[in-house]
């Protein structure tokens, strides 16, 4: 059975979106909450897929807090699956605001930044 390696990579905008967040302690559960999905070894079952134009990206919840991800599995060596937790954004859920983490991502995927 080989290996597995889980590796978190956070995009410039997840970087952004978490620094936006303007709770200290909010940021760090958020950062906890990711390092937990990776330690998990299986980053798809933890999380919820999205659907329509975000099929094939992740979500988990922090109270109305999103985290949004992409999971990429590289199996080119038999020895050792590389698994990396893409973090693409963070934000608050709040339907029908232009600072909706889903409006966001909407945004950045219309810029081909997501």
């Amino acid at each position: 059975m080989p290996k597995q390696h889980v590796e978190v990579e956070w995009t410039e905008n997840a970087r952004k979106s978490l620094r936006e967040i303007g709770s200290r302690t909010i940021q760090q559960k958020i950062a906890t909450k990711i390092t937990d999905l990776a330690g998990s070894g299986e980053p798809e079952l933890l999380g919820k897929p999205l659907v329509d134009e975000f099929h094939g990206l992740f979500r988990i919840s922090f109270g109305r807090y999103r985290i949004i991800y992409r999971v990429i599995r590289d199996k080119r060596n038999p020895q050792m699956f590389r698994i990396v937790v893409r973090v693409l954004l963070t934000g608050i859920r709040k339907q029908g605001d232009k600072i909706d983490v889903y409006e966001l991502a909407r945004k950045l995927q219309r810029q081909g930044k997501l």
